[in-house]
Formats: structure tokens, sequence, C-alpha cells
């Protein structure tokens, strides 16, 4: 019933919306008794609250004994406690007054009218609010009396049905521990079956877990050994082919120089890839040592760039870089953080057609420094970008010459390099666009 007078009120105006708060029976505390048009979490703020004299200030004049008119919740003193609770909520001014009983005189709450605009009320306003408490009064009053005369009847029958059901409930309650017993029972045998099966399963995985370390060490010195053992004959091949151009065994016909310097880029590429093997095996085995150092990021570029000039102008790129004015200055090892824009910009290289451009930059975070290699290369489509640091994965393999082609491990060793350092390696790219990718290291 008082939910329906709420709305019969609110019907009056489309911007007003109503409540109305019941104060419990010990006189200073408040409930919402109808709200249906406010937000539940509005109403469950001030459930629970307490007024009068000696309670303190509530905080609102919404929730006093006396009439109240507050023009503009915004700035009034009494909503400072409520405003931000109310404001969001899109009440901006707020009539009330008190809910009087007509038999008793005592004060049963207040009726509350928001409005989501700051205004100051009517004469007609006024009788309305005045009309809608005294309705208020005389439905809640009429609620006790019903609620009373109605609990009165409800006690005598409750007794005889408690008494019934208090009989019909233990012999459940004795049936219900019977059942329980049994049931307890095949639950902890049940019990035992789990932690048996569980344990042989334990077992089972930690011999599986044993059986993978053992074989990926094996893996690993394997590939180290092999790497190791291949790198002598090809540093033998390369010196030797580097006496025979220096016609150290008499000079050579411009074909036989041909065909030998073809022997040297093929032995050098090899032990490229070899190297690769090598460290990657490292890595794995836990073998590489980090030695942590401040790192003067500017300088690191200068030196990459003298590293990496040969190669771009021999494919005539244009290649920048740059860094924020003052120092700037990571914390990792100086030689890996090399390797890994080394690995990064020469991919870029192989990947970037003449007349494109690289670029490599750096920004500075709260405590990370980050750099980019940047290329307008053919990209990566995306759902080839998430594979391209796994070990052995070459994307676009069937598109390269040979001679870009290597085993697939250069950026699964970088990716491991900047863990290891405490940072991480990550990459975007757009098909046709080019590719960018993000070393983070820590700041000094």
């Amino acid at each position: 019933m008082l939910e329906s007078l709420v709305r019969l009120i609110e019907h009056q105006s489309p911007s007003m919306r109503c409540s109305i708060l019941l104060l419990d029976t010990d006189g200073v505390t408040l409930r919402h008794g109808a709200a249906p048009s406010l937000p539940t979490h509005y109403c469950e703020a001030i459930d629970g609250l307490r007024i009068g004299p000696g309670v303190g200030s509530c905080g609102t004049a919404a929730f006093t004994r006396e009439p109240a008119i507050v023009d503009d919740i915004a700035t009034h003193e009494y909503w400072a406690d409520f405003r931000d609770l109310a404001l969001p909520c899109g009440l901006r001014a707020c009539w009330s007054t008190p809910i009087i009983a007509a038999g008793s005189g005592d004060c049963l709450g207040t009726f509350a009218m928001y409005y989501d605009q700051p205004r100051a009320p009517e004469p007609r306003d006024l009788a309305l609010i005045d009309t809608a408490s005294a309705l208020a009064g005389a439905l809640i009053e009429r609620e006790q009396l019903l609620g009373t005369t109605q609990a009165d009847a409800r006690a005598l029958a409750e007794a005889n049905e408690t008494l019934e059901a208090q009989q019909i409930e233990l012999e459940l309650v004795n049936q219900q521990l019977h059942d329980n017993t049994t049931e307890l029972e095949a639950l902890n045998r049940q019990l035992q079956d789990n932690a048996t099966e569980l344990e042989l399963q334990t077992e089972s995985l930690e011999a599986a877990r044993a059986e993978a370390e053992t074989a990926n060490r094996v893996k690993s010195d394997f590939l180290a050994t092999m790497s190791h053992e291949l790198r002598t004959p090809l540093n033998a091949i390369g010196g030797y082919s580097a006496l025979l151009l220096e016609g150290v065994r008499g000079e050579l016909s411009d074909e036989q120089r041909a065909d030998v310097a073809r022997i040297q880029r093929s032995g050098r590429h090899l032990l490229g890839l070899i190297n690769d093997i090598l460290n990657f095996a490292k890595l794995e085995a836990g073998r590489v040592e980090f030695r942590s150092q401040d790192v003067d990021v500017a300088q690191l570029l200068a030196s990459l760039e003298d590293l990496i000039r040969p190669q771009v102008d021999g494919k005539r790129l244009s290649y920048t870089h740059e860094c924020p004015s003052g120092s700037v200055v990571l914390r990792g090892d100086g030689e890996k953080v090399r390797q890994i824009l080394l690995n990064l910009v020469t991919n870029a290289v192989k990947f970037t057609e003449p007349g494109g451009e690289i670029h490599v930059g750096c920004d500075v975070g709260d405590d990370v420094v980050r750099i980019t290699v940047r290329d307008t290369g053919r990209g990566i489509a995306s759902e080839h970008l998430a594979r391209i640091f796994d070990p052995f994965v070459q994307v676009g393999r069937e598109r390269s010459p040979e001679s870009q082609q290597g085993v697939g491990l250069g950026l699964a060793i970088s990716r491991d390099l900047a863990q290891g350092m405490g940072g991480s390696l990550g990459a975007k790219s757009t098909p046709g666009e080019g590719s960018a990718f993000t070393l983070t290291l820590p700041r000094a």
C-alpha cells in the first residue's frame, strides 16, 4: 500500500521521486518503507541511520522530525555527508515532512520528495506533501492495527501447528541421522579410495616430470655438444677460405674467387645458425650468466648503428635512432641488451625491401625503459604474431631467400634474454605496413 501511495504521488510530476522513511520501534533508527524509484544503493545507505537529540547529525534535513525544505542539495550544509551519494543519483532538491500518527500523535517517519533540479516549493507542492504525509500515516496505522489482530490469531494457530510439527520434525531428524550415518560411511570409503588414487597419480606425475627434465637436459647437452663440435671445422673453413681470397695459395681466377666467397658466406651463415643453437641450449640449461649494470641507452644505440650500418647501406635502407633528451639509463647486462637489439635490427633489415625505413627509439616510464625497433617491412599476420617467439618457428619461411633463413631461434633467444634481465619483449605488426618490436627493461 505504501508503495502504491508513493507511485501515485510521483505520478503528479515526472521529475519527482518520493520515499517513505519509517522509524523503528526504538524511535531513532530509520529504515526505508517505500522507495520504488530510488536507486537500491541509495536506500541501503540510509537504512540504519539514527536521528534525534543526543544521537548526532544524520547528515540531511530529510531525516529530521521537523518539516524541511532543501532547495539545492549541492550547497545545503545539512547534506554535506550525503551529497556525494545523492548527486550522482540525480537528486538535487529535497522536501520532507514528518509522518504523524493521527491517533497517538507519535512520529512514524518522514515523507520525502526529491527533484532532479534545484527548486523552491510552491504552495500546491507543500499542500501535496502534507496530504501525502497524512495518507501515509493513516496507511501505516491501519497496517499496524491489522497486523496486531492477525498476529494474535496466527499465534494461536501456530502454537498447535508447532507442537505437531515438532513431533514430525523429531521423527524426521531420527531418520535423517540414520541416513547421514550411512552416507558418511560411504563417503569415508570414497575418500580413502580417492586418496589412494591421488597418491598413485602424484607418483606417476613425479616420474613423468623427472623423465621430462632428464630428456630436456639430454637434449640441451646434445645441442651444446653438437654446436661446439661443429664450430671448430666451420671456423677452419672460414679461415682457409679467407687465406685463399688473400692469395696465400696463389692468385685465383674470378670464377674461383666467386666460388670461395660463396663458401665463406655459407660458412658464416652456418656458423651463425650453430651459435644460435648453442645460445639457446645454454639458456634452456640455465648456464647463461647475467651481469647487471647501468647501461647508457644513447651510447648503446650509437654503438648499435656502427654494427648494423654496413647491412643497412648494402640494402639501401634509411636507418635512424633517437633517445629523449637527458641521460636515459637502464639496468641490465649491456652485452645481452646489445645482442637483443642487434638481432631485432638484423631481422628488420632482412624483411624490409630496399628503400624502406628502420627506426630505433626509446621512451621512459616511471620505472622502465622501452626501446622499440620499427620497420616498414612486409609485416606479420595476426594469426602468426603469437608464435614468432616460439623456438624453431619461422613465419613466412617460404617467402624468404635461403640467405635469410635461420633455425627460428633468434627471437626466442632474445625473449629469454630479456626475461633473464627482469624485462620483456613484445611485438606489434600490420601486414604490408611493417612491424614494431619493443624491449622493456628496468630503469636504473
